[in-house]
């Protein structure tokens, strides 16, 4: 993280085609070593594939498949004295976007389809619970618990012998001390 200041959000701009910012963002996280007309073709061909098989306006279907895959809750760890607690916290708008849109990408690149655009389409028009990536966004929100404190240290599960540095196990049964 900068010392100085914090980095300048840069705005994005919107695509030629569809002239929507969302298609942007998703045209920038397909894209692999600055070729961003591959990107843009992957993405326009699955927003063409997807408008065949719904019927319904692409950017509209992309925009709900985004808004499905929306983390509400992210866990963060939390040092307190000595423990570290996994703590839930609020995700903000624009973290929640980027990770909605990450998720759709990363998980259209593990389907194992013929071409990016032909994933993609199937994934990004996805109900909730008919993709993987819903599972991932769920297990975001999930509320965490600290982990219970251990019990007291004792010899073999039996309570009468407690361990005592100063007298050892095999005294504290003979003299009964519990």
């Amino acid at each position: 993280m900068p010392r100085r200041a914090a980095a300048q959000v840069r705005p994005v701009e919107p695509d030629a085609v569809h002239r929507n910012r969302l298609v942007q963002q998703v045209i920038n996280k397909v894209m692999l070593d600055g070729k961003k007309s591959v990107a843009e073709e992957i993405v326009y061909d699955a927003l063409a594939i997807l408008g065949e098989r719904t019927g319904k306006n692409p950017v509209e279907q992309l925009e709900a498949g985004i808004k499905a895959l929306t983390p509400v809750l992210e866990v963060k760890s939390r040092r307190v004295g000595g423990a570290t607690y996994q703590v839930p916290l609020e995700v903000p708008a624009r973290r929640a976007r980027t990770l909605a849109v990450r998720w759709l990408v990363q998980f259209a690149r593990q389907r194992r389809e013929k071409t990016m655009s032909r994933s993609a389409s199937r994934t990004s028009c996805s109900t909730p619970r008919s993709s993987r990536a819903p599972r991932t966004s769920a297990r975001t929100t999930s509320t965490a618990w600290p982990r219970p404190t251990r019990p007291s240290l004792t010899i073999g599960g039996s309570p009468g012998l407690h361990w005592c540095p100063f007298r050892g196990p095999a005294l504290e049964s003979f003299v009964g001390v519990s």
